[in-house]
């Protein structure tokens, strides 16, 4: 094991880069409950789901485009394995609720992934 002051300059470099992101890097299990940010344009298949509070099919389509939504962690995340650029490496999280989209319709929850920066 490294001696204690050894440690703390291994951990320096991680603070550091913690500090430069502006915010931590946390470890999630499958199934944890979180606040997430939900944007409507961030969909993996190009669809604008939007949150809305009934099944209505009227227009406009009146709901919910961004902002801070519970949401479920549907894979473990590890901060280890996290790459900025790469989306397949972020939080994989299940939206809940009624959600509606103009060319697809509606569906209950919408499952996307979301950058460890905006998951709390």
């Amino acid at each position: 094991a490294p001696a204690p002051a050894e440690a703390a300059e291994a951990e320096a470099p991680a603070a550091e880069a913690e500090q430069a992101r502006g915010y931590e890097l946390v470890a999630y299990g499958s199934g944890h409950e979180v606040s997430a940010f939900f944007k409507s344009d961030d969909h993996p298949e190009g669809h604008r789901y939007v949150k809305v509070k009934d099944r209505a099919d009227g227009f406009p389509l009146i709901g919910q485009s961004a902002g801070w939504m519970p949401a479920t962690v549907l894979e473990s995340f590890d901060p280890a394995g996290f790459v900025e650029a790469d989306q397949r490496t972020w939080i994989r999280v299940q939206f809940s609720g009624t959600f509606r989209d103009t060319q697809h319709g509606h569906c209950e929850g919408v499952e996307m992934m979301v950058h460890p920066g905006l998951v709390r």
